[in-house]
């Protein structure tokens, strides 16, 4: 190494990087090179001698990229050499007249010139003249949207220079509203050209671009590279903050109904979390137009959070028109619901008040004493209402020991007559027969409960607003005492995993629930064994267990069953992680047994990592379960993601050599070429690069070469993948 890296430094002190900038910049060539410290490109790179504004990684023409361990002085002769050379060609080409981007860089300690005042060829450059004339002068034929080097069309270059009229006239032109740019590391795509026009608050260039068929779709682009937590979470991060800050609320309803219309599975509570944050941010800063389109758009979650919350604000003509569009959800039960409905709609602000502090249980009264309660809410009666919630909070007391007490009979009279038991967002009586109670309690209340949801978090604290309010109640200990104990429960499904009762696990499919999957997935994530990352080989792993042991087996079975009638088998696909990540063949086995389709996972490519990690068994067994159950071994590759496929996975993580053979079997092409570092390495290469000679040894005998052993068309495909990196600048090119 150290002699090839002495040949390297030679060449590159014999090099002029002034003339080979020149030449590059005669030939068009506006590419700098860039260095890189931490690894394999192109993670934490930086552009020596210049400063950019913009600058991406596909407009970098050549590398140095240095080891993570220095281990030679040779090494440290070769990277200065390196970054001298880099950073000498970098000053030169910013410095040619004919380098294309002088408005975006210049060397260290200058200023790039104000715009581009070269010769117009494209609608790019001409976006960057900021001149609207020269867009006349344009060549015909000239596409409107090709992005140039940097990724950018001429639009994205006309919002980068904040240049409202000239974005106008491209969209006029033509320009696509959709297209983004890169963002500043070329990694994600940059903001919507829509979200800049409206972060500019430029009504003109909205407006044309809405009627060319712009639409607020996807998320607004403006935070991607934004790292503080209070900034991701800044109003212009999603469209609907990004409206209220800019003043358009004529533009909500558009902007809900474009997200809706494009939200894929599982998106649709993001939206409402925006639409709830847009409302909080118009209901602070007052903006009344903007409260009052997105208050009938507060679709889910819950209501008795904005009742709170308006209420707080001091805003009780608001939280009576919201009580008109929720009135069957509002309390923590249909029946208390029924009286803060009507107790808004009469006008009584103290009684709604009271119900929202203290109607948690009202729902336990027998219909005929929840009538006169409901005339005492009409009436604003606080000390008849006072005298309702003390008798319901008894009767939910002498539930609870009929529960403790193992007495079925006796909890079933006290339900029966209840008004209902439709109880949410509060410990329920079915929390309560989960935390004390016995399977078979379970199964004779399940006729008399709604349907519920297992995965509920407690929303709303039953004591939102000061006892001291209502001295008709504060007096009486027993209801704080209870009120401070319902405020914090366990979920039902964990109350029963934690008491390690399979048989009240499956109970709770009498209840037809819904929610549950986090259970088993929490379970799953708790019981799982650690298995260390060294050593980076072990073909010993198949022997490692198939299963947990008899008693943690049953709970995991319960479970099993219990989403898979609930919530579906394939709700099971994040529990499955952990039994892939363990081993755990007889539970993958179980999963596929209750339904779970491994060709319809949502992200095969997790799963194949899940397999092949560092700290994973990867049993080759348990490889042959998934490429049996039809996991997908050619989904599309995306470097947000892992970018790689399960055999660079596989080669670069797994611990088990024979692994590899198993995708091998299942159609993988064992010399498929790694694009995740951009080097082109063979699956041998990346072996032998990561220390591993018994993966490689196992790829060889599967047909693995090196990538000087490839046959002529791979090995082009090879060189392609490369690129044209300047391997002299490159320490451990030639010799890995």
């Amino acid at each position: 190494m150290e002699q090839v890296l002495r040949q390297k430094t030679a060449r590159l002190k014999a090099r002029d990087p002034a003339k080979e900038a020149a030449s590059a910049a005669t030939r068009g060539d506006s590419r700098l090179a860039a260095t890189n410290y931490i690894g394999p490109m192109p993670s934490g790179w930086s552009l020596p001698g210049v400063s950019c504004a913009v600058w991406t990684r596909p407009a970098i023409g050549k590398w140095y990229v240095a080891d993570d361990v220095i281990t030679s002085k040779e090494e440290v002769t070769h990277g200065e050499a390196a970054v001298r050379f880099v950073t000498r060609y970098n000053q030169a080409l910013v410095d040619s007249p004919a380098f294309l981007y002088p408005e975006l860089c210049a060397r260290e300690g200058k200023r790039p010139k104000a715009r581009y005042i070269g010769t117009v060829r494209t609608y790019a450059e001409a976006a960057r003249s900021a001149d609207p004339a020269v867009l006349a002068s344009v060549p015909a034929g000239a596409d409107i949207n090709a992005r140039d080097l940097l990724g950018h069309t001429a639009l994205n270059w006309a919002l980068y220079r904040s240049d409202g009229e000239m974005a106008r006239l491209l969209v006029e032109r033509g320009a696509d509203s959709s297209i983004r740019p890169p963002s500043s590391r070329g990694d994600y795509d940059g903001p919507a050209p829509l979200a800049q026009a409206v972060r500019m608050k430029n009504a003109a260039l909205i407006a044309t671009m809405l009627d060319r068929g712009a639409k607020f779709s996807g998320a607004t682009g403006l935070c991607v590279d934004r790292r503080e937590p209070e900034q991701l979470t800044a109003p212009e991060c999603d469209w609907i903050g990004l409206l209220v800050m800019a003043g358009r609320a004529d533009l909500l309803e558009r902007a809900v109904r474009d997200r809706k219309g494009s939200a894929g599975a599982g998106e649709q509570s993001i939206i409402q979390s925006e639409i709830g944050s847009g409302f909080v941010r118009a209901l602070d800063t007052r903006q009344e137009d903007a409260v009052t389109r997105l208050l009938p758009l507060l679709e889910s979650g819950d209501p008795s959070f904005w009742v709170h919350r308006l209420m707080k604000a001091g805003r009780f003509d608001l939280a009576r028109r919201y009580v008109a569009l929720h009135a069957e959800e509002l309390g923590r039960s249909k029946a208390e619901s029924t009286l803060w409905a009507v107790a808004a709609h009469a006008g009584q602000e103290d009684a709604l008040v009271f119900l929202a502090n203290y109607g948690g249980e009202l729902n336990l009264l027998p219909q005929p004493r929840l009538t006169s309660c409901g005339t005492a809410a009409s009436r604003g009666d606080i000390d008849a209402l006072a005298t309702c919630v003390r008798e319901a909070a008894d009767r939910r007391l002498r539930i609870e020991a009929r529960i403790k007490a193992g007495d079925t009979p006796g909890l079933l009279a006290l339900a029966r007559e209840a008004t209902d038991l439709h109880e949410y967002r509060r410990a329920t009586i079915v929390d309560v027969v989960a935390q004390h109670g016995t399977a078979a309690m379970m199964r004779a209340l399940a006729p008399l409960v709604a349907p519920v949801r297992l995965d509920r978090f407690h929303d709303q604290s039953q004591t939102a607003f000061p006892d001291s309010r209502f001295p008709q109640i504060a007096s009486w200990d027993g209801l704080l005492a209870l009120k401070q104990r319902l405020d914090s429960f366990p979920r039902a499904a964990n109350a029963a995993v934690e008491r390690n009762d399979p048989a009240l696990v499956a109970s709770l499919a009498a209840l037809k629930p819904t929610g549950v999957a986090p259970a088993l997935t929490n379970y799953m994530g708790r019981i799982e064994p650690r298995i260390p990352m060294e050593p980076l080989e072990d073909p010993t792993t198949e022997a490692l267990p198939n299963a947990p042991d008899a008693v943690k087996m049953a709970m995991i079975s319960s479970l099993v069953q219990l989403v898979a009638t609930s919530d579906g088998p394939q709700a099971m696909e994040d529990a499955l992680g952990s039994a892939i990540r363990a081993g755990w063949n007889d539970v993958i086995r179980l999963m596929l047994a209750a339904g779970f389709r491994g060709d319809r996972a949502q992200r095969p490519d997790q799963l194949w990592q899940w397999w092949s990690g560092l700290s994973n068994a990867c049993k080759p067994s348990t490889g042959e379960l998934l490429t049996g159950a039809g996991v997908k071994i050619d989904y599309p590759l995306d470097a947000r993601l892992n970018g790689e496929p399960p055999i660079w996975l596989v080669t670069a993580g797994c611990k088990n050599p024979a692994s590899a053979a198993v995708l091998v079997r299942a159609g993988a092409d064992v010399n498929t070429l790694s694009g995740l570092e951009a080097d082109g390495d063979t699956m041998v290469d990346v072996a032998l690069r990561r220390r591993k000679p018994l993966m490689a040894e196992a790829l060889r005998k599967l047909g693995g070469v090196t990538s000087a052993q490839l046959p002529p068309g791979k090995s082009s495909k090879r060189q392609e993948a490369r690129g044209d990196v300047d391997w002299d600048l490159v320490p451990n090119g030639e010799v890995q």
